[in-house]
């Protein structure tokens, strides 16, 4: 008795590539030889690239909105965490901690009852203003663009005139 049994399911093949509707070796090689490598006209960027560096402190999340909420004077942590509505006390203690380490923002406890700390930008927190609402007009003409690209325009309507 045989205990391999053949299966009641028929085998099923997939068909083969066929390489013929390719173009020969020589040809497909000469193909990519034909694409030029362009230079590179804006240089290197700068040792140790200080755009970089921007945009890692940008790049925080909730720092560009903390940034906008203290651009204009000093806010207290609540008003803070009010401003930024969704954001948790961690996050925000947290965000304002690297953002006083890298000399960006400055703390100050009030001694009041009860105890209150004050945030404000430093004089390195004041030049990232004009970024900050460059690249809130940029975002804004984002929006535009993409506003028109998505309402397609819709017609006049025009009304018959009767002769009559």
């Amino acid at each position: 008795m045989c205990l391999l049994k053949e299966s009641r399911y028929p085998k099923v093949t997939t068909p083969r590539f066929d390489r013929s509707i390719l173009p020969p070796l020589d040809v497909r090689i000469e193909r990519k030889v034909m694409i030029r490598h362009r230079a590179n006209k804006s240089g290197p960027p700068p040792v140790g690239c200080p755009l970089e560096a921007s945009l890692k402190l940008l790049a925080g999340a909730w720092t560009p909105q903390i940034l906008w909420y203290l651009r204009t004077e000093p806010r207290r942590f609540g008003d803070l965490k009010r401003d930024l509505e969704n954001i948790s006390a961690k996050v925000l203690t947290t965000r304002l901690k690297e953002l006083e380490k890298r000399g960006v923002v400055t703390r100050e406890v009030k001694h009041t009852s009860p105890p209150t700390v004050e945030y404000a930008l430093t004089q390195l927190g004041h030049k990232l203003n004009p970024i900050l609402e460059s690249i809130a007009d940029v975002g804004t003409e984002i929006q535009r663009h993409v506003v028109s690209k998505e309402t397609p325009s819709k017609p006049a309507k025009v009304e018959a005139l009767s002769l009559g």
